[in-house]
């Protein structure tokens, strides 16, 4: 039990650029997508019919799809939550999935850089501006310690990937 967050990132792209009797065309879209994930595609071979069998067979009756997978886990990381409560779910805190848009992630990369960037006695004060630990049920420690320091960064590094 604890204050546990999971991100997972979506991606769509179209799936074809022809599809004929005879031959289906991945769309660039789709092969960018595929490779950016790491995951290798295979499309079918026209005059034998053959896929290569580790790799995802990406014939489909559809003209899109959608992949859906794990990018971050944070635990009791309560300023995390917190921000993402109040700037994405605007205050509203019920458990409950909460869309990221991209302009607002890179607004919070701007506050974790900032934040981070601290040093001297601004440091406490520019972290109970910006990011402000917050207490809850299970929700961990409320100290500008090590475990925050360390939440930021990871999460920082996060982001600014899924921005890449």
């Amino acid at each position: 039990m604890g204050l546990d967050m999971y991100l997972s990132v979506q991606f769509e792209a179209r799936a074809f650029e022809q599809i004929t009797p005879e031959v289906d065309v991945i769309s660039n879209e789709a092969k960018d997508t595929l490779e950016a994930l790491g995951i290798e595609w295979g499309e079918c071979d026209p005059k034998t019919g053959e896929t290569n069998p580790k790799a995802l067979a990406v014939h489909t009756d559809c003209s899109w799809f959608t992949v859906t997978m794990p990018f971050a886990y944070w635990r009791k990381e309560n300023a995390i939550h917190n921000y993402i409560v109040q700037n994405f779910a605007h205050g509203k805190d019920e458990c409950q999935e909460i869309e990221l848009d991209t302009e607002g992630v890179k607004e919070f990369v701007e506050v974790l850089k900032k934040v981070i960037a601290t040093e001297g006695k601004e440091k406490d004060l520019t972290c109970r501006e910006l990011l402000p630990t917050t207490s809850g049920f299970f929700f961990g420690s409320t100290g500008y310690d090590e475990w925050y320091w360390i939440g930021l960064k990871y999460t920082l590094e996060r982001f600014e990937s899924l921005l890449k």
